[in-house]
């Protein structure tokens, strides 16, 4: 039996290192959510970006022609990237084969890193060959150092040497990109700068945001798309191809996902649930008179109870709001949301009120349509449900803004 030190498990570093390695794949992740931003950016000219179809990141173009992009990262305690680099010959023998593949759909290919490359101007530097091949008008004109790169890489693909010469015109090669802790505040500051809602949002809300992109990201490359799917997908006669487009469709962005997934980031769900001892800065305690005032309007025991908690977790999601915002600028969303409740409220009160009877709950279920209508067209709610709507309103009912009735008892002394 080996012999080992007597030391702590759970205070030692392990030899698995599979922490590097999943921090390596996060990388990826990131830059991809960072690629994606470019489908804000209104003078790109990228309509569609994939990931891992084809690539780790395929970009589609305005034309409909495409970028392969492939994503490396190494330690910095590793040697410098060249030209004979295992990984680097591998990376473009997959771009010469999907260019082959493919014919005339690919307009470049990308090798980006987080590493530096061999700067040496010489067969070992890769920069220096690229930019040599494009000098290049024939490959039976190229030099000795050039044609050793490539018959290296046409081995590797199986494709004939004039071929490879051809789609290594195309690709380039970066080294300048953040290491992942970097890349997070670089993604950050993408998002603050691409997208029309940043300038109101917090330096929190920004993060949570970008987060959201990069985990969707990460869906999209581990085709969690394909959890969802039918079961009897398998014995379907359009089974297979349903799964291929519901597969394409999972790792594709949109500038409509991207705007999407960045609002859900910001504006996850308050939940229906509250603890009254929060409700120190929101709140309206006048249960009496929410009761009162539902009661003449013609509510029952169990709906004025209802109302009751709804307006608590109204008041909830306001505190909810100051937390994830900051104070001032939560605020102002709270009252932003209370007034166009208001509104809607008084619109339903002039829908259903008939001078005779108990109009309340008439005017409630009218009250429920157009903050359904509200909810459902998309406008900023910042996370705040239908009911959460409507727990708004008998905020305001307890405030004396909103009455559900013609009589009025509470006003009685």
């Amino acid at each position: 039996m080996l012999e080992i030190d007597n030391a702590q498990v759970d205070t030692t570093l392990s030899d698995d290192r599979g922490d590097e390695t999943s921090n390596r794949f996060r990388y990826q992740y990131v830059l991809s959510a960072i690629i994606c931003c470019m489908l804000l950016d209104e003078n790109e000219d990228i309509q569609e970006v994939f990931c891992e179809h084809h690539e780790d990141v395929l970009l589609k173009h305005n034309n409909n022609h495409f970028t392969g992009i492939q994503i490396k990262t190494r330690a910095d305690n590793q040697p410098l990237w060249q030209s004979n680099d295992e990984t680097v010959i591998d990376s473009f023998a997959r771009f010469v084969i999907l260019d082959n593949q493919y014919i005339n759909q690919f307009q470049s290919f990308r090798f980006i890193t987080n590493h530096p490359i061999q700067s040496s101007r010489n067969g070992k530097d890769i920069s220096f060959l690229l930019d040599k091949i494009k000098e290049s008008t024939n490959y039976s004109l190229s030099n000795k150092v050039i044609s050793i790169f490539i018959k290296k890489i046409s081995k590797k693909s199986k494709i004939n040497e004039e071929n490879v010469f051809l789609t290594l015109k195309k690709v380039m090669i970066s080294h300048d990109f953040p290491k992942l802790r970097d890349a997070t505040v670089r993604l950050r500051n993408d998002i603050y700068t691409v997208w029309d809602r940043a300038k109101s949002i917090s330096y929190e809300g920004i993060g949570r945001a970008s987060r959201n992109l990069v985990n969707e990201c990460f869906q999209a490359s581990s085709l969690a798309s394909q959890d969802i799917l039918p079961t009897y997908l398998g014995i379907s006669s359009s089974g297979e191809e349903k799964e291929i487009k519901n597969r394409v469709t999972g790792k594709t962005f949109t500038k409509k996902r991207v705007y999407d997934t960045l609002l859900q980031g910001l504006d996850e769900t308050i939940p229906l649930s509250c603890d009254p001892m929060d409700l120190e800065d929101i709140c309206t305690e006048n249960t009496e008179l929410l009761r009162k005032k539902l009661t003449a309007g013609g509510f029952s025991a169990v709906s004025i109870g209802y109302a009751e908690e709804l307006r608590n977790t109204a008041d909830y999601a306001g505190l909810c709001l100051m937390q994830k915002y900051g104070h001032k600028q939560g605020l102002q969303k709270y009252y932003e949301l209370s007034l166009k409740v208001y509104g809607d409220a008084a619109n339903a009160y002039e829908i259903k009120n008939n001078n005779t009877v108990k109009f309340g709950f008439d005017m409630l279920l009218t009250l429920k349509e157009i903050l359904k209508n509200r909810f459902l067209s998309g406008e900023q709610l910042y996370g705040y449900t239908k009911e959460h709507l409507e727990g708004l309103a008998y905020s305001l009912t307890s405030q004396c803004k909103i009455i559900w009735s013609i009589d009025r008892p509470w006003e009685v002394k």
